[in-house]
């Protein structure tokens, strides 16, 4: 009994308190029943004494209660306040631990798994990045021309077709090889079929129209997310530049945002983790996910970075080259016989004037 009264007060040493009154209790009676079937009550004191028993004549040994095989309620209680006290010392260190944790967390909240830089683009999605891109930046020139990335200012107040009318202007500049179309179509803000976001449409007049679901016409980004993806669409449908499958129209929609410059546009509006307002809940936008969306957009920004070979776009001039070659169904010795001539006639003109209306004139 002394033993297991110096381990329990040892496990509660760090409580003062609370040590102090079990110590109080720790003195208690106990009862044990012999073979005979006499019944003593002994005190702690007793333990390891030998007394005559009254009615059987023989010498019994004291135990501790623990060595007995009913334990007293009090010894009940009292292993059960051990245990309970043992299991809140290891909370109270699980605590610290998580709270530790929890502070070195905080200091990188902002770095979300969705900007890993060791997620590698899909090999699938790469190839529609570079079909695209080859596409639509045509040059090499035009692949390192700056102020690729789209912006709006907060401060900019435009309506819905002027904003549209501002996205196909960028793309004409930044995609000259895709055929983006001169008319701007009619933005509706009103209730989507599917319960989709956007929806593009062209009637059977052949007129195009936009439509944005009238639920995210309060938040300016999500309106610019949406937009994103409905021009594209537009773009792509002129172009010709369709997948019979519309899951995988939808995904090749998705990656030409960012092959146009749109991509900073949608990341910044695709996603609302928490509620907008009392009314309305939060969002996610496209087909792909986060982290595909993120690896879209550092793929994009390395094509236009890096001086590699990866789409081997050629000059101006020489692009300027192969459309001449293609106006005279690809004979080289009438392309070299206009490029002398005009060299002769127009040297003034830089060699890009020249092409260019060399072109003009065959249009002619």
């Amino acid at each position: 009994m002394s033993v297991l009264k110096e381990n329990y007060l040892f496990l509660l040493s760090s409580i003062d308190p609370v040590s102090r009154i079990l110590r109080c209790l720790f003195s208690i009676m106990f009862r044990i029943r012999y073979r005979c079937g006499e019944e003593y009550k002994h005190d702690e004191s007793h333990v390891g004494l030998k007394f005559k028993c009254t009615k059987c004549g023989k010498l019994h040994k004291v135990k501790p209660p623990s060595a007995n095989n009913g334990k007293s309620f009090k010894i009940r209680f009292h292993n059960s306040i051990s245990r309970i006290f043992i299991g809140f010392k290891a909370r109270i260190r699980s605590l610290k631990t998580r709270k530790k944790l929890a502070s070195k967390n905080l200091k990188h909240r902002h770095k979300t798994y969705v900007q890993n830089e060791h997620f590698a683009l899909n090999s699938k999605y790469s190839k529609i990045v570079l079909y695209l891109a080859k596409k639509a930046w045509l040059t090499s020139e035009n692949k390192i021309r700056k102020e690729f990335f789209l912006t709006f200012q907060t401060s900019e107040i435009l309506t819905l077709e002027q904003t549209v009318e501002k996205m196909l202007e960028h793309a004409r500049k930044f995609a000259p090889g895709l055929e983006v179309p001169l008319l701007t179509p009619k933005v509706e803000n009103s209730s989507t079929q599917d319960q989709t976001a956007g929806c593009f449409q062209v009637d059977e007049h052949g007129y195009a129209s936009i439509k944005v679901d009238q639920q995210f016409m309060d938040d300016r980004s999500s309106t610019l997310a949406i937009l994103s993806h409905e021009i594209c669409h537009y773009i792509l449908e002129n172009s010709g530049i369709r997948k019979a499958n519309t899951y995988e129209n939808e995904i090749q929609t998705d990656i030409c945002m960012f092959v146009i410059g749109f991509g900073e546009l949608f990341l910044r509006g695709y996603k609302r983790d928490l509620a907008m307002s009392n009314f309305r809940m939060g969002h996610k936008l496209g087909y792909l996910e986060d982290q595909e969306y993120w690896n879209l957009n550092r793929y994009v920004r390395n094509l236009r970075t890096k001086n590699d070979h990866t789409l081997n776009l050629p000059s101006e001039n020489e692009n300027l080259k192969l459309i001449i070659s293609r106006m005279v169904m690809g004979d080289q010795r009438i392309v070299d016989r206009y490029i002398s001539a005009y060299e002769k006639k127009f040297s003034q003109l830089s060699e890009k004037e020249r092409l260019e209306k060399i072109i003009r004139d065959i249009k002619r």
